[in-house]
């Protein structure tokens, strides 16, 4: 069975509808201030940060997995383009040959990202969720 990442362009419209919610939800939070003052009571603040971290987390994955991709597809497209412009169809053959190959270890990258960052998470998390004040 082999995992199959979702396109780089749901990345795309995910990272950018995670960072476009997170600049929402800090005007919404400066509104709250000014109307609220500076001190939140525990039934807003505590689903705010919330929602809040999860869209940062959403935000990172996502780019992280952009990032991969983005840099794959880069070295692809210029390696099939320096081979037409050469005229090689040696380097066309071994750019077809190696461009799944080079995905597959992207993926295997964002997954081993994703992973790393989730064991780290997993470890900070207690001791983040002990000092956030209530």
């Amino acid at each position: 069975m082999r995992l199959r990442l979702p396109t780089t362009r749901t990345f795309a419209f995910v990272c950018g509808g995670a960072v476009l919610s997170l600049i929402f939800m800090l005007i919404v939070g400066n509104a709250l201030e000014a109307f609220l003052g500076p001190e939140f009571p525990p039934s807003i603040r505590v689903p705010y940060l919330t929602i809040f971290f999860g869209l940062v987390l959403l935000a990172a994955y996502t780019a992280l997995a952009l990032m991969v991709r983005s840099l794959i597809g880069f070295q692809t497209v210029f390696w099939t383009r320096l081979a037409t412009w050469l005229e090689s169809r040696r380097l066309s053959g071994i750019v077809a040959t190696t461009a799944p190959t080079a995905r597959t270890i992207g993926d295997i990258l964002i997954l081993a990202g994703w992973a790393i960052w989730t064991v780290g998470l997993a470890i900070a998390l207690p001791a983040m969720l002990q000092d956030m004040p209530l």
